[in-house]
């Protein structure tokens, strides 16, 4: 069975890892990923708690962060897209 939606594809087969959650969000290879989605996460569930989150090989400009309070993945982009953007 296809997924849905494309962005669920990123989800299957991109790269699995764990961050601490920060006021400045999540750091990745030196990018740091934050939105108020994940703010909100950060305020509910409170800083420095480790949650997964997985990476697309093909780009850098986003993550999707797994929710630990319903267990789905939330998008996150990149604080600097410009840059990120593609960057594999």
């Amino acid at each position: 069975r296809y997924p849905a939606f494309s962005q669920a594809l990123d989800v299957i087969l991109g790269l699995r890892n764990t961050g601490t959650l920060q006021n400045e969000g999540i750091q990745f290879l030196g990018l740091h990923y934050a939105d108020p989605g994940l703010q909100e996460l950060v305020d509910d569930i409170g800083k420095k708690r480790e949650v997964e989150f997985i990476v697309s090989p093909e780009n850098l400009g986003y993550i999707h962060v797994k929710d630990p309070r319903n267990g789905e993945y939330m998008r996150v982009n990149c604080s600097r897209p410009d840059y990120a953007h593609g960057l594999t």
